[in-house]
């Protein structure tokens, strides 16, 4: 399912990674 969020919102894969990256 994350995939296919990353396809659809691909502005949100960077932001994603930085709230990881801050984890």
């Amino acid at each position: 399912e994350r995939v296919k969020e990353r396809a659809v919102h691909p502005s949100e894969v960077p932001f994603r990674s930085s709230s990881q990256a801050l984890l």
